[in-house]
């Protein structure tokens, strides 16, 4: 059997395009109808009560207006074009800058934010997924810190062998960039401060 292709990959996102796109092709075609009429009955009035008739042809006696007109509705077209296009840049460096730092914090260790921006309906998935990874981590990090506590708070082990577990903690700590969880007042001796 075989698979149905998928055109449109977020079809909200399309629709949104789509239907900008239209309501700016519809404002355009207003725009130069409107003006195509404003120029032809000025053509048009002068035409007939001017008091010197011309012959010419209809091609002749609207060219100029009709061109005129273009020329606007494309520089407007135009003009709307490099607005959005600039804005949609714009709109994209502000979202991977901001992406960047919140990927940046998260390599740092901080857990404690939730990534959001303004207008963010377009990577309104990725940002979810962002935000869940950020709470699984911070979930796994709290669950670590707790363990550990609770592991040298139960155990009976000497001065030397906290400072052993402080010290892989502290590496453990330091490759994924945790926070040292508190740990219990042991006396420590000299080789397990070497140790730290």
């Amino acid at each position: 059997m075989k698979r149905r292709q998928k055109f449109f990959i977020r079809g909200n996102f399309h629709l949104k395009f789509i239907l900008s796109y239209a309501a700016v092709l519809a404002a355009g075609i207003l725009i130069a109808v409107y003006l195509i009429y404003l120029s032809s009955m000025d053509i048009v009035e002068r035409a007939i009560f001017s008091s010197h008739l011309s012959v010419s042809s209809t091609g002749e006696l609207f060219y100029r207006a009709i061109m005129q007109t273009n020329l606007m509705i494309a520089a407007i077209i135009a003009f709307i074009g490099i607005v959005l296009i600039a804005s949609a840049h714009l709109y994209l460096e502000f979202f991977f800058s901001s992406l960047t730092r919140a990927l940046d914090r998260l390599a740092g260790g901080d857990y404690s934010f939730r990534f959001r921006i303004r207008g963010g309906w377009l990577f309104s998935g990725l940002i979810e997924s962002v935000n869940s990874l950020i709470e699984k981590m911070d979930e796994e990090s709290k669950e670590r810190t707790r363990l550990i506590d609770k592991f040298l708070e139960t155990s009976d082990l000497d001065a030397v062998d906290i400072g052993e577990i402080r010290a892989i903690h502290a590496k453990l700590m330091e490759s994924s960039s945790l926070q040292e969880p508190s740990v219990p007042n042991a006396e420590v001796t000299e080789p397990a401060k070497a140790l730290l």
